[in-house]
Formats: C-alpha cells, structure tokens, sequence
C-alpha cells in the first residue's frame, strides 16, 4: 500500500526561478513541511523509502537553480507523544533524517553532494493529535546564495588531478567558452600558487579554498556529458574555434577597448 504525502514547499528570498530575490542579501531558505501518517527510516525497504524520496525529488526537480557551498540543515519533526515514547511506530530521528538527505544532491536535487553540509539540527516536538494522528516535518535548508548555479548549462571542468570546477556555460556559444577558458586558466594558476603557499603556511588552506571545486569522486549524481576532463574542454573549445589565433586576436580586442 502506498503511503500518502502531503508537501508543501515554501521560500524566503529565492524562488523556483532565482536563489535571490533581493539583492545584496545573501541569505536565502527553502523550506519543505510533509504531512504523513508514517514516514520511512534507514532500515525500511528501498521501495519504501523511495516512496518519499520521489515525492521530494519531483519537487526539488523544479528548482532551475543548485547550490555548490555550504548548506545548513534544520529538521523540525511533530509527532504524537505516546506513538513516539510508548511504541516503535516512529524510528530515531537520525535513521529518518538519512532517506531524506539522499534526494537533495544531484543535478535535479538542490545541491550536489552530501559534503557541502556544514549542519543538520534536528529536535521533534509533541503534536495535538486531537484532529490528526499523522506527523509532520518541518525542514528548513538556509544557503547563501552568492553561492549557486543555474542547473541548465551546469557543467564541471578538471582543474587539476581529480578537482573539477563547476561552470555555466552554452557549449554552443563562443562567447561562453572564452569566458570560461579566462576563469579556468585563473583558477588553475591561483591552485598553483595555493600549493606553494601551503607549503609555507598550512594553516591557510580555509582562507584560500575555492568553494566551486569538487572532487571527481563527489560527482557521482551528476551526469558524464556533463563531467569535462582538461582534455575534452581544449578539445571542445578548439572544434569551436577558439584556437590559440582566435584567443590572441580577442586579447588583443580585449586590450584596445580599455
């Protein structure tokens, strides 16, 4: 028997289309409260779990936006006192948290992978049951939102070894791929020299970390076609004709403009 859940998602400075609405504020929430009689745990089976999760990720699937730093997690759950202490028809709070967790990374999720947690708080609360005997989760994900991506056009370029970073660009437009080609040879000389500055200064490393890197390994969710080696991006900007003439000739433009 399928189990019935009610969601309803709500939104402070963001919406499905921006992760801002005001500009110069940084702080944006998302918040989900799902009404159900039972929810799953850790321990119950896959397709149960999934259940939920889908209901979540159709959700989540709407938003044209992802996060790539840190996310803080907050679960407020509302069960019936005597269902919770009395019985074991409600599971630990940490075994309900994790069936959850695993939809919001991934290209259709909200961020993309469980590293960028930085925080999961999580209390539950006595309910009056006098109108329902179901429980409610009330879960609040606060982001900053200089630190996100529009999903369409989201891609990730090796850096160096296994560290992608994630880019937006058209592969179509020429324009878009210069721009990219800047910021990546940026990045990859500012890595250069984060490494020799470590040698010197270990204890730097938090100051200097690029929040749009990750490793290759923290890309599972996301797609191959979207997953460029060093390689296959010169590749990809060469067949759009951005060889090494045609960079010169811009840089030259470039300068005469200034």
């Amino acid at each position: 028997m399928l189990q019935d859940y009610k969601l309803e998602i709500g939104f402070d400075n963001c919406s499905y289309d921006s992760p801002y609405l005001v500009e110069g504020c940084a702080n944006s929430c998302i918040t989900l409260i799902i009404d159900s009689e039972k929810f799953p745990t850790l321990q119950s089976k896959k397709n149960v779990q999934e259940e939920l999760q889908n209901v979540i990720k159709a959700e989540l699937a709407k938003i044209k936006w992802i996060i790539y730093n840190d996310v803080n997690l907050e679960f407020f759950w509302y069960f019936s006192c005597l269902r919770k202490k009395e019985s074991d028809k409600i599971g630990d709070l940490d075994n309900l948290i994790k069936p959850i967790i695993d939809t919001f990374s991934g290209c259709n999720g909200i961020f993309i992978d469980d590293s960028q947690i930085g925080s999961i708080n999580s209390l539950w609360m006595s309910r009056d049951v006098s109108s329902s005997r179901n429980s409610i989760l009330k879960l609040c994900i606060h982001f900053n939102n200089d630190d996100c991506c529009i999903k369409e056009n989201m891609r990730f370029v090796q850096i160096e070894k296994q560290m992608y970073a994630v880019y937006n660009f058209d592969i179509n437009s020429i324009n878009d791929l210069h721009c990219i080609i800047i910021l990546h040879h940026i990045q990859r000389k500012r890595r250069k020299n984060f490494e020799k500055m470590l040698q010197e200064n270990p204890n730097i490393e938090t100051s200097l970390t690029d929040f749009n890197l990750f490793h290759r390994t923290r890309l599972k969710d996301i797609p191959n076609n979207q997953i460029y080696t060093l390689d296959k991006f010169k590749q990809l900007c060469i067949d759009a004709g951005l060889n090494f003439k045609e960079l010169i000739k811009r840089e030259r433009i470039r300068l005469q403009k200034r």
